[in-house]
């Protein structure tokens, strides 16, 4: 910082004045806009998914540290003002006498600054105009972001609670609290689509949280039912130690085994099923013979080349599962401007080389788009004209996704999440 002696009080304000835009709705630390700088710069990173709350923190806490150092920057020149200031009207025997209190603090808190004001300009009242300019405007800065902030948090409650109200009076209005035993007719059958690299991972953790249901994969639950050594696990243990492929009405048989278990009486998310129309048929059926039926068919959308980029960045670590990718999670080892290789991309914790699967290049990805496109156009078309089908826009930020998500989930209206109250920036000293 330049010594604040060797500068006039007039040089120091004139160029904070000079670099403080007095049209605070345009600066750059509204909450609005420290918002939309962070979601565009992790716009297609899947590993980023703060919830609202650290949101509104983290965007405190970004203006409260551009207030702290915009405020250091100036000590040194209000400092100055202030001696000058003091100095002028202690020597001004036409202006108000103060209280003999007041004078005292002032001799006090100035006595360091003596030096510098001997030598100082008198303050002229363009100077003044500036000190005061600039104490004005950052309240003006903080009351603005604060007022941002309580707008965010009020949209952000009225928008849950609307969708709390709609989904409740919805043909899900049946529907009991997460976790509560339904009546027949009542349960929550979602299912789940997604190509490769859209984002489930990230995304269905929260709806599982959100509706209190369990997530059920075919994979998963086809070992489960072989450890468990149940009748239809013996079966596909059978088919699948002779290498063939476990029929549609074990895999049907399976689920409808499974969600006869206590955590899915209120519903369950398939994901990974059904694949095919006739699966889908058969699930139908399955589901009617205890009176239920789909209630939501959800698909993540993402464009294809978007996918590519992706899941052909995705190297792992093969002893542990740690995930890296060469934009979104770069290992330390991975150098700016270097193109990634078997040399340059290692675990950061044991430093041993990662890998990418088989089939995360871009040839075995094309394959199952390609794949995926044509098995699950039909299985919406299936299920459409129940009024079902809910398809989310999952090439945004995972929050923004999140947000089109919960949108369409049949949560009640008791099930609504309470807001907090919204952290408040601290105001200019």
């Amino acid at each position: 910082m330049e010594d604040p002696t060797q500068k006039s009080s007039t040089d120091i304000a004139s160029r904070f004045l000079s670099s403080t835009p007095t049209d605070v709705t345009s600066l750059k630390h509204r909450s609005a806009v420290i918002a939309a700088n962070r979601l565009k710069a992790n716009s297609t990173n899947p590993w980023f998914v703060p919830t609202f709350e650290d949101e509104q923190q983290a965007l405190v806490d970004e203006f409260n540290e551009d207030m702290r150092r915009r405020k250091e920057e100036f000590k040194a020149s209000t400092k100055l003002q202030a001696s000058v200031k003091g100095r002028n009207e202690r020597k001004n025997p036409t202006k108000p006498t103060r209280g003999t209190g007041a004078v005292a603090a002032e001799e006090s808190s100035l006595a360091a600054y003596e030096d510098v004001a001997a030598d100082a300009p008198v303050l002229t009242e363009e100077e003044q105009a500036v000190a005061d300019a600039f104490a004005a405007e950052q309240q003006a800065l903080v009351d603005e972001f604060n007022e941002d902030m309580r707008k965010r948090k009020e949209e952000n409650v009225a928008s849950t609670k609307m969708q709390a109200i709609i989904r409740g009076k919805s043909s899900r209005s049946g529907m009991k609290k997460p976790g509560d035993a339904a009546e027949s007719g009542g349960k929550a059958v979602m299912v789940l689509f997604g190509p490769p690299g859209a984002g489930k991972g990230s995304q269905a953790p929260k709806i599982v949280e959100a509706l209190g249901i369990p997530q059920l994969s075919t994979g998963d639950m086809l070992r489960a039912a072989v450890l468990a050594g149940s009748e239809v696990g013996l079966q596909a243990k059978e088919v699948m130690s002779t290498g063939g492929l476990v029929t549609d009405d074990l895999v049907v048989s399976i689920i409808k085994d499974r969600v006869k278990d206590e955590d899915c009486a209120g519903g369950f998310i398939l994901d990974g099923f059904p694949r095919t129309v006739e699966q889908a048929k058969m699930l139908d059926g399955m589901l009617a013979e205890t009176g239920d039926k789909v209630s939501l068919v959800l698909a993540l959308e993402v464009p294809d080349e978007v996918l590519t980029e992706r899941i052909c960045g995705r190297w792992v670590h093969k002893g542990s599962g740690r995930s890296y990718h060469v934009t979104f999670a770069k290992p330390k080892s991975l150098g700016e401007g270097e193109a990634p290789s078997a040399a340059n991309m290692l675990d950061d914790e044991t430093s041993e080389p990662l890998m990418q699967r088989a089939d995360d290049t871009e040839e075995a990805l094309g394959k199952r788009l390609e794949g995926y496109h044509a098995q699950t156009v039909p299985i919406l078309e299936h299920y459409s004209p129940a009024g079902v089908v809910s398809k989310v826009d999952a090439n945004q930020a995972p929050e923004t996704v999140w947000g089109s998500v919960i949108a369409v989930l049949p949560i009640p209206e008791e099930a609504a999440p309470a807001a907090e109250a919204a952290p408040v920036a601290e105001a200019a000293e």
